[in-house]
């Protein structure tokens, strides 16, 4: 009796003609189960999503204990998965940067101002909902030469020189003011610029 051929596979039997068997008899059975399946475990998911979301809220620090060591076990594999990721599709990357960056522009804005403080040590942080009552406040132009061109931040008293990032030391300024501005303060360069 020749492998494979009888009806019968055999399961530990190592030969091409059985290995071949034992795959179109999987493929075969996905093919009649997968639907069915499918619909179990999508059963599944709905009748189980509030459980899990319970189970996510009442144990968030467990998780996030566990996600954190696992990540830090790890740190090297996902960055060269990353590497690879990018390397594959770098274009792909580069347009969903730009689309986030669109989308976010308050937050990004935000994240690179506070950023920036913590780096020169003199803290303080606004949000963005304080950066837009404050474009408000200012109708949307420049504090400096009081057109209404594209804002950025401008901090009245420079990171440099010991301001904070807090909203009260964050003026808008259109962005020819503000390099022209430098590192002198508000009042300094108001005074030079009058």
């Amino acid at each position: 009796m020749k492998h494979g051929l009888s009806g019968y596979i055999y399961r530990k039997c190592r030969c091409d003609v059985c290995r071949q068997a034992r795959l179109d008899y999987v493929r075969a059975r996905l093919t009649i189960d997968g639907p069915r399946n499918r619909r179990r475990s999508l059963a599944w998911d709905v009748t189980n999503r509030a459980h899990r979301k319970q189970y996510r809220e009442t144990n968030r620090e467990r998780i996030l204990a566990y996600q954190r060591a696992w990540h830090a076990a790890h740190r090297e594999e996902e960055r060269a998965k990353g590497r690879a990721r990018y390397a594959a599709d770098p274009e792909r990357f580069r347009a969903k940067t730009v689309s986030y960056l669109r989308a976010n522009r308050d937050k990004v804005l935000a994240h690179i101002s506070a950023r920036r403080a913590r780096i020169v040590g003199n803290g303080g942080s606004h949000t963005p909902k304080e950066w837009r009552d404050k474009l408000t406040l200012f109708a949307n132009c420049c504090v400096y030469c009081g057109e209404a061109k594209p804002l950025e931040r401008d901090h009245g008293v420079p990171l440099i020189r010991g301001g904070t990032d807090d909203i009260a030391n964050v003026l808008p300024a259109c962005r020819s003011c503000n390099s022209k501005k430098g590192t002198r303060t508000a009042h300094e360069y108001l005074g030079l610029a009058a």
